[in-house]
C-alpha cells in the first residue's frame, strides 16, 4: 500500500539484496563501495539504502513511482554535512529546495535534469582529474553524444548538473577516487 508498510516485509529485504547484487555493491550514484553485513547476509543497514529516482512522494496518480523496478537503486546513506554531504543528500537537498544549482528546479523530477543511472550512454561523459580526484564532463565526448530528454542545452551541461546535483565532487568521494 505504501512504502513504509513494504519496508517492513520480507520481499523489502529480498529487493535490497537484488538491487545490491544488480550494482555489483556499489552505489549507482557515486560508485562508492556499499558495505555488506556479513552476519545477516544482507546491505549493512544505516549505511546502505534503496534510493528512488523519481521522487516515490510524487502524487501522479497515474504511477507508482514507490514501486517501479527501474525507478529503484541501492546508495551509499548520507552523512555529513556542508561538502561532505552524500549523493543522496544532496539530491533531496535540491529537491526541497535547501540547496539551488543552476537550471535544476526543486521537486519531484529528475528526468532531463540529471543522468539516470538506468539511462546512460555507452560512452563515458566524465574526465577525471588524478591529481584532485575531481570529475568534469568530457566536452570532446559530451559534444558527440546526445542524451535522450536533456532538458539543457547541451550534454556538457547535463553532465556537470549531475555532478553539482549529486555532490560527486565532495572532497571524501575526491579522496576515495584518488586512492583508486
Amino acid at each position: 500500500r505504501n512504502w513504509d508498510a513494504f519496508s517492513s516485509t520480507t520481499a523489502y529485504r529480498e529487493t535490497r539484496k537484488t538491487l545490491y547484487r544488480n550494482q555489483d555493491g556499489f552505489c549507482a550514484y557515486c560508485e562508492s563501495h556499499l558495505p555488506w553485513d556479513e552476519e545477516h547476509d544482507e546491505p549493512r543497514k544505516g549505511c546502505v539504502r534503496i534510493e528512488h529516482f523519481h521522487a516515490k512522494a510524487d502524487p501522479d496518480p497515474t504511477h507508482n513511482w514507490m514501486l517501479d523496478w527501474k525507478n529503484i537503486m541501492m546508495v551509499c546513506m548520507a552523512s555529513g554535512k556542508g561538502d561532505a554531504r552524500r549523493c543522496d543528500a544532496r539530491k533531496e537537498d535540491v529537491q526541497n529546495g535547501v540547496f539551488h544549482v543552476d537550471d535544476v528546479p526543486p521537486g519531484y523530477v529528475f528526468e532531463g535534469y540529471i543522468l539516470n543511472p538506468y539511462e546512460m550512454p555507452r560512452e563515458c561523459l566524465f574526465k577525471f582529474d588524478e591529481a584532485t580526484g575531481e570529475l568534469t564532463p568530457d566536452v570532446t565526448v559530451c559534444n558527440q553524444v546526445a542524451v535522450s530528454g536533456n532538458k539543457h542545452a547541451t550534454t556538457e551541461i547535463l553532465v556537470d548538473r549531475t555532478i553539482q546535483v549529486l555532490n560527486l565532487n565532495s572532497k571524501v568521494l575526491c579522496r576515495q577516487r584518488k586512492v583508486v
